[in-house]
Protein backbone atom coordinates (compact mmCIF):
# COMPACT_ATOMS: atom_id res chain seq x y z
CA UNK A 1 0.00 0.00 0.00
CA UNK A 2 1.29 3.46 -0.92
CA UNK A 3 2.43 5.69 1.94
CA UNK A 4 2.02 8.80 -0.19
CA UNK A 5 -0.09 11.83 0.69
CA UNK A 6 -2.93 12.81 -1.60
CA UNK A 7 -3.66 16.53 -1.79
CA UNK A 8 -7.44 17.06 -1.61
CA UNK A 9 -7.89 19.30 -4.67
CA UNK A 10 -11.26 17.84 -5.65
CA UNK A 11 -13.54 14.94 -4.85
CA UNK A 12 -16.00 12.98 -6.96
CA UNK A 13 -18.71 10.81 -5.45
CA UNK A 14 -21.51 9.99 -7.87
CA UNK A 15 -24.82 9.13 -6.28
CA UNK A 16 -23.74 10.34 -2.82
CA UNK A 17 -24.44 13.52 -0.91
CA UNK A 18 -20.99 15.15 -0.80
CA UNK A 19 -19.92 18.29 1.07
CA UNK A 20 -16.78 20.37 1.52
CA UNK A 21 -16.33 21.88 4.96
CA UNK A 22 -13.89 24.56 6.16
CA UNK A 23 -13.66 26.00 9.65
CA UNK A 24 -11.36 27.41 12.28
CA UNK A 25 -10.68 24.84 15.00
CA UNK A 26 -9.53 25.80 18.49
CA UNK A 27 -6.12 24.46 19.41
CA UNK A 28 -7.27 22.46 22.46
CA UNK A 29 -7.16 18.82 23.51
CA UNK A 30 -10.35 17.09 22.40
CA UNK A 31 -11.27 19.56 19.65
CA UNK A 32 -10.77 17.13 16.75
CA UNK A 33 -12.48 14.31 18.64
CA UNK A 34 -15.49 16.52 19.39
CA UNK A 35 -15.98 17.47 15.75
CA UNK A 36 -15.51 13.88 14.54
CA UNK A 37 -18.01 12.57 17.12
CA UNK A 38 -20.65 15.13 16.14
CA UNK A 39 -20.27 14.22 12.46
CA UNK A 40 -20.48 10.50 13.23
CA UNK A 41 -23.70 10.98 15.22
CA UNK A 42 -25.14 12.93 12.29
CA UNK A 43 -24.26 10.05 9.91
CA UNK A 44 -21.62 12.13 8.14
CA UNK A 45 -18.39 10.38 7.17
CA UNK A 46 -15.05 12.22 6.74
CA UNK A 47 -13.45 11.22 3.41
CA UNK A 48 -10.25 13.31 3.30
CA UNK A 49 -8.91 16.70 4.29
CA UNK A 50 -6.31 18.58 6.29
CA UNK A 51 -5.74 20.31 9.62
CA UNK A 52 -3.26 23.17 9.60
CA UNK A 53 -0.55 23.52 12.20
CA UNK A 54 -1.95 25.95 14.74
CA UNK A 55 1.39 26.39 16.51
CA UNK A 56 1.02 29.06 19.16
CA UNK A 57 -2.12 30.45 17.55
CA UNK A 58 -5.44 29.85 19.30
CA UNK A 59 -7.13 28.53 16.13
CA UNK A 60 -5.93 26.46 13.19
CA UNK A 61 -7.49 25.95 9.75
CA UNK A 62 -9.38 22.72 9.16
CA UNK A 63 -10.98 21.53 5.93
CA UNK A 64 -12.33 18.17 4.78
CA UNK A 65 -14.74 16.38 2.49
CA UNK A 66 -17.66 14.56 4.07
CA UNK A 67 -20.28 12.19 2.71
CA UNK A 68 -23.76 11.66 4.11
CA UNK A 69 -23.99 7.92 4.78
CA UNK A 70 -27.75 7.67 5.35
CA UNK A 71 -29.97 10.73 5.15
CA UNK A 72 -29.58 13.60 2.65
CA UNK A 73 -28.92 16.75 4.68
CA UNK A 74 -28.63 20.31 3.36
CA UNK A 75 -25.57 22.54 3.69
CA UNK A 76 -27.40 24.30 6.52
CA UNK A 77 -27.85 20.98 8.34
CA UNK A 78 -24.13 20.21 8.08
CA UNK A 79 -23.17 23.70 9.22
CA UNK A 80 -25.48 23.38 12.22
CA UNK A 81 -23.76 20.15 13.29
CA UNK A 82 -20.32 21.76 13.20
CA UNK A 83 -21.40 25.04 14.73
CA UNK A 84 -22.61 23.02 17.71
CA UNK A 85 -19.01 22.32 18.65
CA UNK A 86 -17.59 24.74 21.24
CA UNK A 87 -14.20 24.43 19.48
CA UNK A 88 -15.33 25.52 15.99
CA UNK A 89 -15.98 28.90 14.44
CA UNK A 90 -16.24 30.47 10.96
CA UNK A 91 -17.86 27.33 9.53
CA UNK A 92 -18.31 27.19 5.75
CA UNK A 93 -20.05 24.37 3.87
CA UNK A 94 -20.20 23.77 0.12
CA UNK A 95 -22.15 21.04 -1.70
CA UNK A 96 -21.05 19.10 -4.78
CA UNK A 97 -22.15 20.25 -8.23
CA UNK A 98 -23.08 17.40 -10.58
CA UNK A 99 -21.11 14.97 -8.42
CA UNK A 100 -17.90 17.01 -8.41
CA UNK A 101 -16.66 19.15 -5.53
CA UNK A 102 -13.55 21.32 -5.92
CA UNK A 103 -11.67 22.67 -2.90
CA UNK A 104 -12.39 26.40 -3.16
CA UNK A 105 -12.81 27.37 0.49
CA UNK A 106 -9.15 27.47 1.53
CA UNK A 107 -6.99 30.04 -0.26
CA UNK A 108 -4.15 31.00 -0.47
CA UNK A 109 -1.96 27.97 0.06
CA UNK A 110 0.96 28.50 2.42
CA UNK A 111 3.92 26.57 3.78
CA UNK A 112 3.74 26.45 7.54
CA UNK A 113 6.59 28.97 7.43
CA UNK A 114 3.98 31.44 6.15
CA UNK A 115 5.34 31.61 2.59
CA UNK A 116 2.80 31.58 -0.24
CA UNK A 117 2.75 28.27 -2.15
CA UNK A 118 1.14 26.72 -5.22
CA UNK A 119 0.54 23.20 -6.46
CA UNK A 120 1.47 21.96 -9.93
CA UNK A 121 1.57 18.46 -11.39
CA UNK A 122 5.04 17.16 -12.16
CA UNK A 123 4.10 17.12 -15.86
CA UNK A 124 4.27 20.92 -15.70
CA UNK A 125 8.05 20.67 -15.29
CA UNK A 126 8.32 18.46 -18.41
CA UNK A 127 6.40 21.02 -20.46
CA UNK A 128 8.49 23.87 -19.05
CA UNK A 129 11.78 22.12 -19.85
CA UNK A 130 10.64 21.25 -23.36
CA UNK A 131 9.74 24.90 -23.93
CA UNK A 132 13.13 26.11 -22.71
CA UNK A 133 14.97 23.53 -24.83
CA UNK A 134 12.99 24.44 -27.96
CA UNK A 135 14.45 27.95 -27.67
CA UNK A 136 17.89 27.41 -26.11
CA UNK A 137 18.75 23.80 -27.05
CA UNK A 138 21.63 22.58 -24.86
CA UNK A 139 21.76 26.01 -23.21
CA UNK A 140 18.67 24.92 -21.30
CA UNK A 141 20.92 22.92 -18.94
CA UNK A 142 22.56 26.13 -17.73
CA UNK A 143 19.22 27.91 -17.35
CA UNK A 144 17.64 25.06 -15.39
CA UNK A 145 20.67 24.81 -13.10
CA UNK A 146 20.60 28.53 -12.43
CA UNK A 147 16.86 28.43 -11.76
CA UNK A 148 17.43 25.69 -9.19
CA UNK A 149 20.29 27.54 -7.51
CA UNK A 150 18.53 30.91 -7.53
CA UNK A 151 15.54 29.34 -5.80
CA UNK A 152 17.47 27.00 -3.52
CA UNK A 153 20.05 29.39 -2.10
CA UNK A 154 17.67 32.00 -0.56
CA UNK A 155 15.12 29.33 0.40
CA UNK A 156 17.65 27.27 2.33
CA UNK A 157 19.24 30.38 3.80
CA UNK A 158 15.88 31.30 5.34
CA UNK A 159 15.08 27.74 6.44
CA UNK A 160 18.48 27.18 8.04
CA UNK A 161 18.64 30.51 9.84
CA UNK A 162 17.62 28.77 13.08
CA UNK A 163 18.91 25.24 12.40
CA UNK A 164 22.55 24.14 12.50
CA UNK A 165 23.77 21.43 10.13
CA UNK A 166 26.91 19.99 11.67
CA UNK A 167 26.46 16.24 11.12
CA UNK A 168 25.08 13.79 8.59
CA UNK A 169 22.08 13.25 10.87
CA UNK A 170 21.39 17.00 10.91
CA UNK A 171 21.55 17.09 7.12
CA UNK A 172 19.35 14.01 6.76
CA UNK A 173 16.61 15.48 8.92
CA UNK A 174 16.43 18.86 7.20
CA UNK A 175 16.62 17.28 3.73
CA UNK A 176 13.32 15.52 4.41
CA UNK A 177 11.81 18.82 3.28
CA UNK A 178 12.35 17.57 -0.27
CA UNK A 179 10.10 14.56 0.34
CA UNK A 180 7.57 16.69 2.25
CA UNK A 181 7.33 18.92 -0.82
CA UNK A 182 7.04 15.93 -3.20
CA UNK A 183 10.38 16.40 -4.96
CA UNK A 184 12.08 13.13 -3.98
CA UNK A 185 13.55 11.18 -1.07
CA UNK A 186 17.06 12.21 -0.04
CA UNK A 187 19.51 9.69 1.43
CA UNK A 188 22.69 11.21 2.85
CA UNK A 189 25.60 8.95 1.88
CA UNK A 190 28.44 11.03 3.33
CA UNK A 191 28.96 14.44 4.90
CA UNK A 192 32.09 16.26 6.03
CA UNK A 193 31.44 19.88 6.94
CA UNK A 194 35.08 20.66 7.61
CA UNK A 195 36.21 19.43 4.20
CA UNK A 196 33.07 20.85 2.57
CA UNK A 197 32.26 17.54 0.92
CA UNK A 198 29.15 15.38 0.76
CA UNK A 199 27.28 12.87 -1.36
CA UNK A 200 23.54 12.25 -1.48
CA UNK A 201 21.20 9.92 -3.29
CA UNK A 202 17.75 11.10 -4.41
CA UNK A 203 15.19 8.34 -4.76
CA UNK A 204 12.13 9.04 -6.95
CA UNK A 205 13.59 12.37 -8.00
CA UNK A 206 10.72 14.14 -9.77
CA UNK A 207 13.00 15.72 -12.39
CA UNK A 208 14.50 12.37 -13.35
CA UNK A 209 11.07 10.74 -13.52
CA UNK A 210 9.51 13.41 -15.77
CA UNK A 211 12.56 14.05 -17.96
CA UNK A 212 11.64 13.99 -21.69
CA UNK A 213 12.71 10.65 -23.21
CA UNK A 214 15.11 12.27 -25.66
CA UNK A 215 16.93 14.26 -22.96
CA UNK A 216 19.79 12.50 -21.13
CA UNK A 217 21.52 15.57 -19.72
CA UNK A 218 20.63 14.87 -16.10
CA UNK A 219 18.65 16.72 -13.44
CA UNK A 220 20.04 20.22 -13.69
CA UNK A 221 17.31 22.00 -11.73
CA UNK A 222 17.65 19.68 -8.72
CA UNK A 223 21.45 19.80 -9.02
CA UNK A 224 21.28 23.60 -8.82
CA UNK A 225 18.88 23.46 -5.89
CA UNK A 226 21.23 21.13 -4.02
CA UNK A 227 24.06 23.57 -4.72
CA UNK A 228 21.90 26.18 -3.01
CA UNK A 229 21.49 23.85 -0.03
CA UNK A 230 25.18 23.06 0.35
CA UNK A 231 26.25 26.63 -0.36
CA UNK A 232 24.16 27.53 2.69
CA UNK A 233 25.42 24.64 4.82
CA UNK A 234 29.08 25.30 3.92
CA UNK A 235 28.62 29.11 3.86
CA UNK A 236 30.21 29.35 0.44
CA UNK A 237 28.73 30.58 -2.84
CA UNK A 238 28.17 28.21 -5.76
CA UNK A 239 29.32 24.96 -4.20
CA UNK A 240 29.97 22.47 -7.01
CA UNK A 241 27.45 19.64 -7.29
CA UNK A 242 27.93 16.88 -9.87
CA UNK A 243 25.35 14.26 -10.80
CA UNK A 244 27.12 10.91 -11.07
CA UNK A 245 24.01 8.75 -11.52
CA UNK A 246 20.57 9.64 -12.89
CA UNK A 247 17.14 8.07 -13.22
CA UNK A 248 16.82 9.45 -16.74
CA UNK A 249 19.92 7.44 -17.74
CA UNK A 250 18.59 4.18 -16.34
CA UNK A 251 20.06 4.26 -12.84
CA UNK A 252 17.77 3.25 -9.93
CA UNK A 253 18.21 6.68 -8.29
CA UNK A 254 19.97 9.99 -8.85
CA UNK A 255 23.24 10.46 -7.00
CA UNK A 256 25.07 13.72 -6.45
CA UNK A 257 28.64 14.44 -5.38
CA UNK A 258 29.29 17.72 -3.56
CA UNK A 259 32.67 19.47 -3.31
CA UNK A 260 33.06 22.93 -1.78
Amino acid sequence: MSKGKDVPVYQREKGKKLFLVALMLENKVGAIADVATRLEKAKLSIESGFISSAGEERYGRCSFYIVATERRPSTEDVAEVLEGSPFAKEVEVKEAHNGVLVESLSFPLRWNSGDRAMLVRTHFFTVMEQGIRSILSSGADVVLYQMGYSHGRPSWKALLSNYKVDSADDLQEISYIYSAAGWGRIEVLSFDKGAKKASVKVWDNFEGLVKPNEVKSGCNFVRGHLSGLFSTVFDKENVKVSEVKCLSRGDPACEFSVAG
